[in-house]
């Protein structure tokens, strides 16, 4: 078994990378702008979704159809997220957003100590969550969005 760095020196391999002025054909070129416009659009709608969550925490109660809206749509992108070793924090971190959202919604009170718990649950999730830059499956639809 030779040792690393003994040995004769082999020619680099010929390898078929893609250059700056090769072209790509009309079909995939139109499905990677397809895919790019999906990825944009559900982006544009997940920060949508967070800022309405955001600035709407203590009135929940009063958009509950939009409230649970945004709270699933980030839960369905956070389970399609593709980033390595992020599954089960995403998984658990979408279950408690959507469960947070329906307490907050279910709450009368915004001065109660279980209320603000809830909110500033809420508040913490969507401060670390962000839009997901690769997929495992496919992104949920924008259109889905009631805002």
């Amino acid at each position: 078994m030779p040792l690393s760095g003994t040995g004769a020196v082999r020619p680099p391999k010929v390898h078929d990378d893609l250059r700056q002025d090769e072209e790509l054909s009309e079909a995939v070129a139109k499905e990677l702008a397809e895919a790019t416009e999906r990825h944009r659009n559900t982006a544009a709608a997940f920060e949508r979704a967070k800022k309405f969550l955001e600035s709407n925490l203590d009135y929940l109660r009063n958009y509950p159809v939009e409230a649970k809206s945004a709270a699933r749509f980030l839960a369905d992108c956070m389970g399609s997220d593709a980033a390595p070793f992020m599954g089960s924090w995403n998984r658990e971190k979408a279950g408690r957003l959507i469960d947070e959202v329906e307490d907050l919604i279910r709450r009368r009170n915004p001065n109660h100590p279980g209320y603000r718990s809830a909110a500033e649950s809420v508040s913490g999730i969507l401060y670390t969550i962000k839009a997901p830059m690769f997929w495992a499956k496919y992104p949920p639809q924008p259109q889905l969005l009631r805002l």
